[in-house]
């Protein structure tokens, strides 16, 4: 919000000004997801600021949904502005590009619309994957879409009884119940142990919106990632072996995850080389200086 009224005193300012501005994710998209997911919103830093009786309202799916409409409409109004204001807006994913891309032609707005994902470096070789050891899923339950993963994770282990474990990372601010196979690890101090040989990357995706960072990190690390088209939606893979249309499929990997292996190696190796290809800390660097002019 600071930075928005800065703005506004910047386009008065402006002499032969280039100004551009970094959204990140289109937020206005989130928001409208959110309101039809029904799901609590997440207050973010506010939430010790905010009494205890009025988080446990706004936490209600019927208060969400409001509040989370009212933002939609509110941050569409921010983004325009900002298209009319600017030379230039910046988003991460190509999807969300498109989006804005269109409204700021039926608008008007002389902004020019960027994509331009965020960097990663590629931390380790790709693995093998001659062996299965445990899936992973990271995420702290205080954003609505982990808690939504979370949820469905939960569902899947708990319906099926898989043999297989999945260990959760993160700080969790909600109680969640026993399930046989699914364990709460808390927070990582170091994500080495995480990214083992073995390890599988486990995020079928509830809410869209952005680029899943958590995937790409998993790519960098060499693993491979089970997920569906939310999970890797904006990265633009083709023919990944291990995207599930629908839970029903995906069951099947939970059930015999060895009879995967051969996927797993193929998942890992095309994912780490879209990342080289895509994520570099070049092609980052070049499409800004580009983007600045």
């Amino acid at each position: 919000m600071r930075t928005f009224f800065l703005l506004a005193g910047l386009k008065k300012l402006r002499n032969q000004m280039r100004i551009v501005v970094d959204l990140d994710d289109l937020m206005s998209r989130r928001m409208q997801l959110l309101g039809s997911s029904k799901t609590a919103l997440s207050l973010g830093y506010q939430h010790e600021r905010i009494p205890v009786w009025l988080s446990k309202t706004i936490a209600n799916s019927f208060v969400s949904g409001l509040v989370a409409r009212y933002e939609q409409a509110a941050l569409e109004h921010v983004e325009s502005t900002i298209g009319h204001w600017v030379d230039a807006v910046v988003l991460l994913s190509d999807v969300e590009g498109r989006i804005l891309e269109e409204r700021y032609r039926r608008h008007g707005c002389k902004a020019k619309v960027w994509v331009i994902p965020p960097p990663m470096d590629v931390v380790a070789s790709p693995k093998s994957y001659e062996a299965f050891t445990n899936y992973f899923f990271l995420g702290t339950d205080a954003l609505p879409q982990n808690r939504l993963t979370i949820n469905l994770i939960l569902d899947i282990w708990r319906s099926i009884r898989p043999s297989a474990e999945i260990h959760i990372y993160g700080n969790m601010v909600g109680s969640w119940p026993a399930v046989p196979g699914v364990i709460f690890r808390g927070y990582a101090p170091s994500v080495e142990h995480i990214y083992a040989d073995g390890t599988v990357l486990f995020a079928p995706g509830r809410l869209r919106g952005g680029i899943k960072t958590k995937v790409i990190e998993a790519f960098a690390h060499g693993c491979a990632v089970v997920g569906n088209d939310i999970s890797f939606e904006g990265l633009g893979l083709d023919n990944y072996p291990l995207l599930f249309q629908s839970d029903q499929e995906m069951n099947s990997i939970v059930r015999s995850p060895l009879t995967y292996l051969p996927h797993m190696k193929n998942a890992a190796l095309l994912g780490q080389q879209h990342v080289k290809t895509h994520f570099s800390r070049e092609h980052f660097e070049a499409e800004w200086c580009k983007v600045l002019g």
